[in-house]
């Protein structure tokens, strides 16, 4: 299965939509062609639902899916430090995890890395393992971009000062606890609730 977000809303891409996915709709395409018909359609009003896409392999689909769109890369870390506080930082009054663009030619990881250290100050970072990405779409300008995001869990032993990113609108970055962290977690984008919030109890 794949899942997108668009805004609050998410569109499940699927061989089969056996289970009904809570408030959702489902919409069965047979190709590209129908697919992109729907895609229309969708982005054309304000759906109020998520959407179960079927109808033929999702492997198939999600490509075909991908090709609608501008796609940009991005990565980001989920950090945590000796006392198992987790860091965040805080842009347009909303809780964030620190990510970026990928540059040309450079690989993820290596983006995370060098992201987390330029928007928070933290230095010392280790990476321990590969996250499930995200998948969200955005306006922008007369397009759409669908923006993926590679996500990696790391450490650090550094007391390095924290320093928020300012030039990227960042305005705060703190070491929350647990419990701070999943409240942090719940309030901030959909996309991060649902994918990264079970990598916070397994620190736990």
């Amino acid at each position: 299965m794949y899942k997108v977000f668009y805004n609050d809303k998410a569109i499940f891409l699927k061989d089969k939509c056996l289970e009904l996915i809570p408030d959702s709709t489902v919409q069965v395409v047979q190709d590209k062609e129908d697919l992109f018909a729907f895609l229309r359609f969708f982005f054309a009003r304000n759906q109020i639902k998520n959407i179960c896409v079927t109808g033929y392999s999702q492997k198939e689909m999600f490509r075909d899916f991908t090709s609608y769109f501008i796609l940009i890369e991005a990565a980001g870390g989920l950090v945590s430090n000796v006392e198992n506080k987790f860091l965040f930082i805080k842009r347009f009054d909303k809780w964030d995890l620190p990510k970026g663009k990928v540059e040309k030619g450079e690989h993820p990881r290596e983006a995370a890395v060098r992201e987390v250290e330029e928007e928070t100050g933290v230095t010392g970072l280790v990476v321990v393992e590969e996250l499930p990405p995200t998948y969200h779409i955005y306006p922008y300008e007369d397009n759409l971009i669908l923006k993926k995001t590679f996500w990696y869990r790391m450490t650090t032993e550094s007391n390095s000062k924290l320093k928020p990113q300012l030039k990227e609108d960042i305005t705060e970055v703190v070491w929350q606890d647990l419990a701070q962290s999943k409240k942090a977690l719940a309030e901030s984008y959909r996309s991060l609730y649902e994918t990264l919030s079970p990598f916070l109890e397994e620190k736990s």
